[in-house]
């Protein structure tokens, strides 16, 4: 690997990192940069009150919380113009979802909230406490939520689609994500992990491999070749750590064994599988002096054969964004391109 560019930020702590229209855009709890693929900073905002995680849009702008939680914004990538700016009616901490037509968020008043790209509401529906900390999931048409169970509704009008109490877990859903065009994934407890399909409205459990126990936080999933679903996630066994594939039948593909929980797992276009691991800035703060730490990133083929490592001299945020060939990683308050040599 080599670095592309270094760029120094404001900030050593990151809440977003994503890549809109060839601009990498970086935030913390209260200030916002652009960097261009080359390496040139574009702009750079402070906020008054807190902000939260990035999302990009289907048109490439960018779309968050902003102002404490009670204000949804859209803004260019390309100037950080504030384009369009809806008031929240209560606080919203979980990320909001966006469609090429409307923008959905929770509230803390447990609603579920769908506007049009104008800012004009579209429709609004109540949940429970279970939602506010869950993004919402959009496939096709449909908008699913947690609630007492997962509920889905139609994007366009708020109808009801589908309601699953199955999926009623006495633990906190901790994980739901989008798996293809018809189905989620979603999980809870130990080992409790679903794929629920929208056009079937059926829920059936993944199975997972004997003896490993699958951490739901860094789960991630996307659809093989040949239609079957696979989850990258970091899972423990036998007292120790791995980062495993599995298939939703239960085949174990490849597991890789790593010495602690990684800060970040990315799963590239091709399968590919990126490892960041790394201690906290605080941990580097206090005892880099008196410790060895371990700082890299790494990347695996989709049959788990590790291609390539690269040791951070800081380190790594628990972040990745991976675009045209391109690994974007911050370290110690540096955004770093890396790329093939």
């Amino acid at each position: 690997m080599n670095i592309a560019f270094s760029v120094p930020l404001p900030f050593r702590k990151v809440k977003s990192l994503v890549v809109s229209n060839n601009r990498v855009l970086v935030s913390d709890s209260d200030q916002m940069v652009a960097i261009t693929a080359e390496g040139q900073m574009l702009w750079h905002l402070r906020f008054e009150h807190p902000i939260g995680k990035m999302v990009v849009a289907p048109s490439g702008d960018i779309v968050g919380i902003c102002d404490g939680g009670k204000q949804l914004t859209v803004r260019s990538p390309n100037t950080g113009e504030l384009k369009l700016s809806i008031p929240v009616n209560s606080f919203v901490y979980a990320i909001p979802a966006v469609t090429k037509s409307h923008l959905i968020y929770h509230g803390w008043d447990n609603q579920l909230n769908v506007f049009y790209q104008t800012g004009e509401l579209c429709w609004s529906a109540p949940t429970d406490k279970k939602a506010i900390w869950i993004q919402p999931v959009v496939v096709e048409d449909w908008v699913f939520t947690s609630t007492q169970g997962v509920m889905a509704y139609a994007v366009d009008d708020g109808s009801k689609r589908g309601s699953w109490d199955e999926l009623s877990p006495s633990e906190e859903i901790l994980t739901m994500r989008r798996a293809d065009a018809k189905r989620i994934v979603v999980g809870y407890g130990i080992n409790q992990l679903f794929i629920l399909n929208k056009e079937h409205c059926t829920v059936c459990p993944w199975i997972l491999p004997s003896g490993y126990r699958i951490f739901m936080d860094s789960l991630t999933v996307f659809e093989s070749p040949d239609s079957e679903l696979t989850l990258i996630a970091t899972a423990g066994v036998d007292g120790k750590k791995a980062v495993v594939s599995v298939t939703e039948s239960g085949e174990m593909l490849w597991e890789y064994p790593i010495s602690k929980t990684p800060v970040a797992i990315s799963v590239g276009t091709a399968g590919q599988v990126y490892i960041a691991q790394s201690p906290t800035l605080d941990e580097w703060d206090k005892y880099k002096d008196f410790c060895e730490f371990s700082c890299f990133l790494l990347e695996l083929s989709a049959t788990g054969e590790e291609l390539w490592k690269w040791e951070a001299p800081a380190p790594i945020t628990s972040l990745l964004a991976v675009a045209d060939d391109a690994i974007y990683v911050v370290c110690d308050g540096n955004l770093m391109r890396l790329g093939r040599r």
